[in-house]
């Protein structure tokens, strides 16, 4: 298995990308500097700004802090945390330097300057409408008498009912002391002087997740970089989806005049505050089958970590010139490591045959790959716990996969298709495999002639994605699929107790079920039709629906279905004596002997229910069933 957090383990060849956005950090020329890294989810972002993490974590001139706005989302006043987090993880770093701490301090009073004109505004709206929030009122108190030290003019409860007079004599006077326009200077110079008392010479902020945010939040964090923190010196690497952020820009000018257009602001915004874009490309073919044979690999081998690293340095070559057309096969691991185990080796072919069908279907996205593998070991890991481990076989499994990902129509064809074969095994399915496979090998006369012969939907043969996938080892034809399906049941609910049942005749068990008489009546010629084995099939799934009764005083509902079965495949009324054979006697009714004496006619199956009759007469848990047995054997 595989965790989905980033690490500073290069498994794409993103390292490149990071020593490069790293040899730029260090040119402190371009300082302040923003740099844009640039993907979709699951692209590998987050590990790129780890990767960086690493690159600087040697480097004392250099101080390296990580900001996830999406954990800080919902908390107090957006721009401020910001503020409060980068300030607070400085001091961090160097808690001995006792002149950095102090200005720290400075500049925490500013912040809650700041917070306080904030809620001041508020009160400023709700004290001429009605009654303000307490909570908000003792809060602006508390913090009135830290900044300002004046507790004269704190607010307590008692002064609510003159808020009005509080607010214009004391609060707003204060703050009126002091504006905003000077307060961002005066942190943007205090915040300078920070980093020279730090003695270093860039502070690198790197800014996860900022697409998670709701666009409320990841603007006031773009804009508390650039309004308050946006010194010499500092460096700041946001990681986002750029589509994301143009949403939120645009969610937060709505109403821009059209000679602007909402496409040229949001790149304007987007390029003015952004000096450096980087791009993280898709994993193309070549490097989807690296990645995929790195994990697999990883996996094969989690207790050789020498030979991990070991392929890793391969992967690393090949990712560094894909146009080579170099791969991590087998080849070029055997020639790093002298041999290879079978576990290797299984992981290697099943990375080389579903590597394909997963970059085109994924578009090279690491996560969802990640994902889809995660998914195929939980499968395998349930198939262990089931105890059914020996049916199930990795390679068959991850292409019946690879259709319920991409083709969930055709996937629940194939359900239905298997459910109608009678071991699991489908003609169909195994045609279509050697359709596909040796459709090139044909002339165009043997293809028209294989085209209209062929048995499995026409729709098939339309379908490119699905000739390539049909085009996989191994086939599934020819393999029983019945334990594929069980364990992959999210997708294929109820063909555990459906099982072997096709459409048709699921149909006819679910009429049957449901025991009434009319419905019943009108399945006698379908009932006639179906042969002993589906016969057979009907009855075990109507018996064991029945069993779920706790309580058989009164006749379950399938039995009526049952009796009807029973009566046109007198062969299944063996079955049927079984059935009640092993229920407890003191749970029958009456019923049970009445109503299936006249019933049972098959020679081996009557002799079978006279001494099961004979027990019944001769018990006396229940006496209610030993009264309705004697008074059949004085008819």
């Amino acid at each position: 298995m595989w965790n989905d957090k980033e690490t500073d383990i290069d498994l794409l060849g993103y390292k490149t990308l990071a020593q490069t956005i790293e040899s730029i950090i260090r040119e402190t020329e371009l300082c302040p500097l923003t740099i844009g890294v640039y993907g979709n989810w699951g692209a590998g972002k987050s590990s790129i700004l780890k990767m960086i993490e690493k690159e600087l974590k040697d480097d004392d001139k250099t101080a390296c802090i990580t900001f996830n706005g999406w954990l800080f989302q919902g908390y107090d006043e957006t721009k401020t945390v910001v503020m409060e987090a980068i300030i607070n993880e400085l001091t961090k770093q160097q808690p001995w330097n006792e002149k950095l701490q102090e200005g720290a301090k400075k500049l925490f009073r500013r912040v809650d300057w700041l917070k306080l004109t904030r809620q001041v505004a508020g009160i400023a709206f709700t004290g001429f409408t009605g009654l303000p929030d307490p909570a908000l009122i003792y809060s602006i108190g508390e913090r009135f008498n830290s900044v300002i030290s004046d507790p004269a003019n704190a607010l307590s409860a008692e002064q609510i009912g003159s808020l009005k007079e509080s607010f214009k004599t004391s609060i707003k006077d204060k703050i009126e002391e002091r504006n905003v326009p000077e307060e961002i200077n005066g942190f943007r110079k205090d915040f300078e002087e920070l980093l020279k008392t730090a003695k270093i010479d860039r502070l690198v902020v790197l800014v996860d997740d900022l697409d998670r945010c709701i666009p409320e939040t990841a603007i006031a964090i773009l804009e508390a970089i650039r309004l308050f923190l946006y010194v010499p010196g500092t460096i700041f690497i946001l990681a986002a989806d750029e589509n994301m952020i143009a949403y939120a820009v645009r969610k937060h000018f709505p109403d821009l005049p059209a000679s602007v257009g909402p496409a040229d602001y949001t790149r304007n915004y987007l390029e003015k505050l952004i000096q450096l874009p980087f791009r993280v490309p898709p994993l193309g073919k070549t490097e989807t089958r690296t990645y995929i044979t790195l994990l697999l690999a990883e996996y094969a081998l989690r207790d050789k970590p020498d030979e991990i690293e070991k392929i890793r340095a391969l992967a690393g070559e090949v990712f560094a010139r894909p146009w080579e057309g170099k791969e991590l096969d087998e080849n070029l691991i055997k020639s790093k490591l002298g041999t290879i185990s079978e576990k290797l080796k299984e992981s290697l072919l099943l990375s080389n045959r579903i590597s394909a069908a997963l970059a085109e279907g994924l578009n090279g996205n690491p996560r969802q790959l990640k994902r889809f593998l995660n998914t195929l070991m939980v499968r395998l890991r349930m198939a262990e716990t089931q105890g059914i481990s020996t049916l199930i076989n990795k390679d068959v499994l991850a292409k019946l996969m690879l259709l319920e990902r991409f083709d969930e129509s055709v996937f629940s064809e194939v359900l239905a298709l298997v459910a109608q074969s009678e071991n699991g095994f489908n003609r169909q399915i195994l045609e279509f495999e050697k359709f596909v496979k040796s459709e090139e090998e044909d002339s165009n006369d043997a293809k028209k002639k294989k085209k209209s012969e062929a048995k499995f939907p026409e729709s098939w043969k339309e379908n490119a994605w699905l000739v390539a996938w049909g085009n996989i080892e191994p086939s599934l034809g020819s393999n029983d699929l019945r334990p594929y399906f069980y364990i992959s049941r999210e997708k294929s609910p109820g063909f555990s107790t459906n099982i072997g049942l096709s459409v048709e005749l699921n149909q006819i068990a679910e009429k049957l079920a449901a025991g009434n008489p009319m419905f019943i009546a009108g399945l006698t010629s379908q009932l006639k039709a179906i042969n002993l084995s589906d016969a057979k099939k009907v009855f075990q799934y109507l018996s064991e629906r029945a069993k779920q009764n706790s309580d058989w005083k009164t006749r379950p509902k399938e039995i009526e279905g049952i009796y009807a079965l029973c009566k046109l495949h007198p062969e299944l009324q063996d079955d049927l004596v079984s059935l009640f054979d092993n229920l407890p006697v003191s749970t029958l009714g009456s019923w049970i002997a009445t109503g299936t004496k006249t019933l049972i006619t098959h020679g081996s199956a009557k002799q079978k229910f006279e001494a099961l009759l004979n027990e019944w007469g001769n018990q006396k848990e229940n006496i209610i069933l030993k009264s309705a047995v004697e008074s059949l054997s004085n008819l």
